[in-house]
C-alpha cells in the first residue's frame, strides 16, 4: 500500500521520464527543443550537424540534463544549452576529428556533467562542464592541435566527415576575427545555414587537374585543408577539374 506522498513521487518521476523522452526524440532528430529561441538559426543548426550530420549522439544524455537546467545569473536555460552544445561540438572534433582518439574518450566525462546537472541544477553551469573535459588530454590537445591541422589531410575513399566538419567551423567562425585576432562580431550572418548533410567539400586547386593545368607547386598540397572549403551540394557540379580562373567567377557568387 503506497501513502500519499510515494503516489505523488511516482507520478512526478514518470512525468519528468516523459518529458525527457520528448527532448530526446527532438534532440536525436536535430530539432532544437526550445520554443521561441531567442538565439541565431546558425546555433541552432550546431544541434542538427553534431548529431544527425556527425552522428555523435553519445552527447544526447547531457543534453537532456542541461536543458533541464533554470536559468542563472542573467544566463537562460537555451544560453545554457547551446554553450554546452558547443563545448560537445568542439571537444568531439578535437578527439575524434583531430587527434583520431575514441569517442568513448568523452563518455566518462559527458555522465559525470549529465549527473551533475541534475543534483546541482542551481548552480553547475556550462563553465563547469568545460572544467571537466579539459582534463582529458589538455597538454596533448595544446602542443599538437596546429600540427594535427596542418596533417589533416582528405581521402578520396571516405566521406571525410572531420574535415568537413572542420571546413564548416571555419566558415562560422571566420568572421569572428579582426587582423589581430580579436573577436569583433557574432560567428555568422542571418540566413546563412550551414548545414552538414546539405554540404560537400570542394577542392579549390582541383583534385584531379587536367594535363594542361597541372602546377607542381600546388600538387603535393591539394588534398590538405588550405585547399578545402564547404560548397552546397551541386554547387560545383561541371567545375571539378576546372582549374581557379574558370572556378573563380562561382565562387564569387556563391554564399560561401
Amino acid at each position: 500500500i503506497l501513502t500519499e506522498e510515494q503516489k505523488n513521487a511516482f507520478l512526478t518521476s514518470l512525468q519528468d521520464l516523459h518529458a525527457d523522452i520528448i527532448v530526446c526524440r527532438k534532440i536525436a532528430s536535430g530539432i532544437w527543443p526550445y520554443q521561441n529561441s531567442i538565439l541565431q538559426e546558425w546555433q541552432r543548426n550546431v544541434l542538427k550537424n553534431l548529431v544527425v550530420g556527425m552522428r555523435h549522439t553519445l552527447c544526447i544524455p547531457l543534453l537532456i540534463s542541461a536543458y533541464r537546467q533554470p536559468a542563472i545569473h542573467g544566463v537562460s536555460s537555451e544560453e545554457n544549452f547551446y554553450k554546452c552544445l558547443e563545448l560537445c561540438e568542439n571537444f568531439f572534433i578535437l578527439v575524434k576529428g583531430l587527434f583520431k582518439m575514441r569517442e568513448d574518450k568523452l563518455k566518462k566525462r559527458y555522465y559525470s556533467a549529465a549527473v551533475s546537472m541534475r543534483e546541482h541544477a542551481d548552480t553547475y553551469r556550462s563553465r563547469d562542464f568545460k572544467n571537466e573535459l579539459v582534463q582529458i588530454e589538455p597538454v596533448l590537445i595544446r602542443r599538437e592541435c596546429e600540427q594535427k591541422l596542418k596533417d589533416i589531410t582528405y581521402n578520396t575513399k571516405s566521406d571525410n566527415p572531420a574535415m568537413k566538419y572542420l571546413c564548416i567551423l571555419l566558415e562560422t567562425y571566420w568572421r569572428c576575427f579582426d587582423s589581430n585576432g580579436r573577436i569583433v562580431v557574432s560567428r555568422v550572418p542571418n540566413g546563412t545555414s550551414l548545414i552538414y548533410t546539405e554540404l560537400s567539400l570542394e577542392h579549390i586547386y582541383p583534385k584531379t587537374a587536367k594535363t594542361t593545368d597541372i602546377d607542381a607547386n600546388l600538387e603535393p598540397h591539394k588534398n590538405k585543408l588550405g585547399n578545402i572549403f564547404v560548397f552546397g551540394n551541386g554547387d560545383n557540379s561541371g567545375l571539378e577539374n576546372s582549374p581557379y580562373e574558370q572556378k573563380r567567377e562561382v565562387y564569387r557568387t556563391s554564399r560561401f
